[in-house]
């Protein structure tokens, strides 16, 4: 049984590159692509996904909104972010916030996309290698309050 990803960006290259990535592994399925907050809905309301991977951005709303509506909907429900955020307190928000992963949308995807599905599957936290670095800066420099686990 192949396990059912969703897809959230506002970029139509970002997602056409995420699930050829993806649909190159048999074990997980693209169970839908949405450019909307309302269209990523309707996939997690009725497929209940075992991992959302969402752009930072969709057309109409915020990141820390639809994870909470996420978490809401489907609590068990991975969510692996692609963005630009590189600071690592915002980070550490996001992670605070119930995001299992994120990707910093320029280190090589082709590398870690499918590291950081696996690895956030197994219910492990995941930075690329920017966001990580950022992470550890910012955790040594005493701007968090709490280390991941």
């Amino acid at each position: 049984m192949s396990i059912k990803i969703v897809l959230a960006d506002d970029s139509d290259l970002v997602m056409i590159g995420i699930r050829a990535l993806i649909e190159a592994d048999k074990r997980y399925v693209i169970i839908g692509s949405a450019h909307t907050f309302n269209d990523l809905l309707k996939y997690i309301e009725q497929e209940s996904p075992a991992l959302a991977i969402l752009g930072e951005n969709l057309y109409d709303t915020d990141i820390l909104t639809t994870i909470e509506v996420i978490h809401r909907l489907s609590p068990k429900t991975y969510i692996l972010v692609l963005g630009m955020t590189t600071q690592g307190t915002l980070l550490h928000g996001l992670l605070h916030h119930g995001v299992n992963g994120y990707l910093y949308r320029s280190d090589p995807l082709g590398e870690c996309l499918l590291d950081a599905i696996s690895t956030v599957l197994q219910g492990f936290p995941f930075l690329s290698e920017t966001a990580n670095a950022e992470y550890l800066v910012a955790l040594q420099s005493g701007q968090l309050v709490r280390p991941l686990d």
